[in-house]
């Protein structure tokens, strides 16, 4: 499974989700041809393989690198930050 619901607004994905699928959550990635994935975009983002717990944040919605196995992202933390 790909993509986890785990309430309004925050899901678990697995780093190997297309960003046609990120796109549908309606989440900002945006496409590229330097990445299909969203570990693959994180990647890009941080410019070096990450640790767990290594985030991006992009338009209030931050990713956090949960596993990490073999030099890739597993899984992602997404949580969209509720507005004040």
């Amino acid at each position: 499974k790909y993509i986890t619901q785990l309430g309004e607004g925050r899901w678990v994905l697995d780093g190997r989700l297309p960003i046609e699928d990120v796109q549908s959550l309606d989440l900002p990635v945006p496409e590229s041809d330097e990445y299909d994935t969203i570990a693959g975009w994180v990647l890009v983002r941080l410019g070096h393989i990450p640790l767990p717990g290594e985030r991006v944040v992009e338009n209030g919605v931050t990713f956090t690198v949960q596993t990490v196995r073999r030099r890739r992202i597993a899984r992602l933390l997404v949580q969209r930050s509720t507005p004040e």
